[in-house]
C-alpha cells in the first residue's frame, strides 16, 4: 500500500488493484482470486481527515495545553464569573436602592406637597382673619365713642388758651383719630411765642395740647417800638413797652428784618451764633444775681463781648466769652469791690492763666 498527503487528503491504492503499467505485483500469493469488491482508484476517493476515522492510520494526537495555562484559564473563567456576579449583585443592590430612594422621594414629595398645600390654608386663613380684625378696627376707631368732646391746653402765660384752640382748628365731636396731630403742631408753631408743642390724644374723647412758650431774653430797640428776642435769636413781639431785660447792640442783621419778624422770624445766621456765647453769660449773670446791673450788651465782636453796666457806671470787657461763669464771678467780685467806683473791668485774658489777670481802671 502506498500512501499520498496532499492539503489533509489521502489516496488508497487497494491490493488487487491493476496498475496503469500492467506490472504484476511481486508480492502476490498465487491461487488467490481477484478480490471484485476493492475499489478501484479514482480521484474522487479523498478522504477528510478531520471528519473520518480510518483503520490502520493513527491520527495526528491533538497538543495539550500546559497544567499552568489550563489552571490560568480556570482561574480567568472563575473570575470572570466571580465578577460577573458581583456586577449582577451590584445591578441588584443598585436597582433596590434606586428603588428605596424613588420610593423615599416620591413620599417626601407628597409630604413637600401637603405641607405647602397646609401652610396655603393657614395663610388663607390668617390673611381672612387679619382683614376682618382690620375691618372691624377700623369701624370701631371711626365711631363716634372717639368723638372729640374737650381740649386741653397746658404750659402757657402769655398766650390765650382760645387762641391755641383756634390755631389748632380742632373741631369738637370730630373724630380724634382723623386730626393730623404734625399738621396741628404746625399751625400751633406760627404763633412767636410757640417755641415747641406736643399734642396728644386722651381716649376716648379729650386732645391735650402742651405749649413751651418763647421767653424773652433781650430787647431790640427799633423805632416802631422794642423787638423782644429769645436767647436762640428768635423775634418774638414788638412793643412799645420796654421790659427790664438787657439791651442787644452791635448786631448785623437789617432793622427791616426785625421790622417783618412776622415773615423773618429770626436773627441772621451770624447774630444767632453770637448770641450763643451772650446767652451764657447772661444765664451765668442771672445764676449770680448780677443781671440786674447789665443794662445792654455789644456783641459787634465776637472775641470782645461787653457788658454795660450803667447803673454801676462800669464797662466789662469779657473778650470771647469763654469760660463764662469763672469770668462773671469775678465780675461780681470786682463790682462788690470797687462800689461806687466808675471805670472798666478788663476780664478778656486767658481765663486759666490769668494772663493777664482781671482788674478794675477807674475813670478819671
Amino acid at each position: 500500500m502506498s500512501k499520498k498527503i496532499n492539503d489533509n487528503t489521502i489516496d488508497l491504492l487497494y491490493l488487487n488493484e491493476e496498475p496503469n503499467n500492467k506490472k504484476t505485483n511481486k508480492g502476490k500469493t498465487k491461487g488467490k482470486s481477484k478480490n471484485n469488491n476493492v475499489p478501484k482508484k479514482t480521484q474522487d476517493n479523498i478522504i477528510d481527515l478531520d471528519n473520518e476515522i480510518i483503520i490502520g492510520l493513527t491520527p495526528k494526537p491533538e497538543k495539550k495545553q500546559p497544567r499552568k495555562e489550563k489552571v490560568q484559564q480556570q482561574k480567568s473563567k472563575k473570575t470572570n464569573k466571580n465578577r460577573n456576579t458581583q456586577k449582577q449583585m451590584q445591578r441588584k443592590l443598585q436597582n433596590q436602592v434606586q428603588k428605596k430612594t424613588n420610593k423615599k422621594n416620591s413620599v417626601n414629595n407628597n409630604h413637600k406637597s401637603i405641607k405647602k398645600n397646609t401652610i396655603k390654608l393657614k395663610i388663607l386663613k390668617w390673611t381672612s382673619i387679619s382683614v376682618v380684625l382690620i375691618i372691624l378696627v377700623i369701624a370701631f376707631v371711626f365711631s363716634p365713642i372717639f368723638n372729640v368732646k374737650q381740649i386741653k391746653v397746658e404750659g402757657i402765660q402769655k398766650l390765650a388758651q382760645e387762641d391755641i384752640i383756634n390755631l389748632s382748628q380742632i373741631q369738637l365731636n370730630e373724630n380724634m383719630f382723623k386730626i393730623k396731630i404734625s399738621e396741628v403742631a404746625k399751625k400751633i408753631e406760627e404763633n412767636t411765642y410757640v417755641e415747641s408743642v406736643n399734642i396728644t390724644r386722651e381716649l376716648p374723647k379729650t386732645i391735650k395740647i402742651s405749649i413751651k412758650e418763647r421767653e424773652a431774653q433781650y430787647i431790640i430797640q427799633t423805632e416802631i417800638g422794642n423787638a423782644y428776642v429769645d436767647y436762640n435769636g428768635y423775634i418774638i413781639e414788638i412793643l412799645e413797652e420796654k421790659l427790664p431785660l438787657p439791651i442787644l447792640t452791635g448786631y448785623t442783621t437789617p432793622i427791616e428784618n426785625i421790622i417783618d419778624y412776622k415773615n423773618i422770624k429770626k436773627l441772621s445766621d451770624e447774630d444767632c451764633a453770637k448770641l450763643e456765647t451772650v446767652s451764657d453769660i447772661a444765664e451765668s449773670a442771672k445764676n449770680n444775681d448780677i443781671l440786674k446791673y447789665i443794662t445792654s450788651i455789644d456783641m459787634l465782636e465776637a472775641k470782645n463781648i461787653k457788658l454795660n453796666l450803667d447803673n454801676e457806671k462800669k464797662v466789662a470787657h469779657l473778650g470771647d466769652g469763654s469760660n463764662a461763669n469763672l469770668r462773671i464771678l469775678y465780675l461780681k467780685t470786682i463790682i462788690e469791690r470797687e462800689n461806687g467806683k466808675a471805670g472798666e473791668i478788663y476780664i478778656n485774658g486767658d481765663i486759666q492763666t490769668l494772663k493777664p489777670k482781671p482788674y478794675f481802671r477807674e475813670a478819671i
